[in-house]
């Protein structure tokens, strides 16, 4: 039996395979366990993070959609400027 988060997940993965990638963000769940996530980011242009990626760690509750996942940064937000 699907809980009403795993539909969710499973229609945003496939909302994401359909969709044109965009070059400045990354985001794929793990092949094990769909309520974890890697995401990646570019840094913004003309800033001290140019030309950084970060990587961050998505957790997605058992009450997703009506709670928010927890998000956490992975990489150290150092700039290199």
């Amino acid at each position: 039996m699907s809980t009403p988060c795993m539909k969710r997940l499973r229609r945003e993965i496939s909302s994401l395979a359909k969709a044109a990638p965009d070059p400045e963000i990354g985001l794929y769940p793990f092949e094990d366990n769909i309520k974890e996530w890697k995401a990646y980011i570019s840094g913004p242009p003309d800033s001290p993070y140019e030309r950084r990626v970060f990587e961050m760690r998505i957790s997605v509750g058992g009450d997703y959609p009506l709670a928010p996942p927890s998000i956490v940064f992975v990489t150290k937000a150092s700039s290199t400027k």
